[in-house]
């Protein structure tokens, strides 16, 4: 099939192809035996918006080059990702301190507003700690380039 894959800058919302095939199965016994967890057959990248020629493999940690191509009517765009660090920690009720460890997991570029858009996550074992959170702290850092 010569056909080229659907492709295009847009989110892909979750309940579309193929997004919805790694959200795992939320069937009655998901209901009745895990809920609100998720499935155990979820896949984090049910996660990722982009297009799959848009989603990178490993995480952008800024000073990345990005150069868009017939994206704007000026010209093409060039420009380097700034390198910003940010490093957190949380705590839950008489539980020690946890570093939470940071990655960009998202990069929005807006040609036309000339905008760019760099999101960070971080992620701790929790269970059903989450209601007894004491403290969250995080630090940004811009790193000199």
């Amino acid at each position: 099939n010569d056909t080229p894959a659907p492709a295009g800058f847009g989110f892909i919302a979750p309940h579309w192809h193929p997004r919805a095939t790694y959200a795992g199965t939320c069937d009655d016994q998901w209901l009745r035996n895990r809920a609100p967890y998720l499935p155990l057959d979820y896949q984090a990248r049910a996660q990722n918006a982009a297009s799959t020629d848009f989603i990178c493999e490993e995480y952008l940690r800024g000073g990345e080059a990005v150069a868009l191509v017939n994206m704007h009517p000026d010209g093409p765009l060039d420009f380097v990702l700034p390198r910003v660090a940010l490093s957190g920690r949380v705590q839950f009720n008489r539980h020690p301190q946890q570093t939470l460890p940071f990655v960009m997991e998202t990069l929005i570029i807006d040609a036309e507003a000339m905008q760019l858009n760099m999101v960070w996550k971080a992620a701790c074992r929790c269970n059903n700690l989450f209601p007894q959170i004491r403290m969250i702290n995080v630090h940004l850092l811009r790193e000199n380039i």
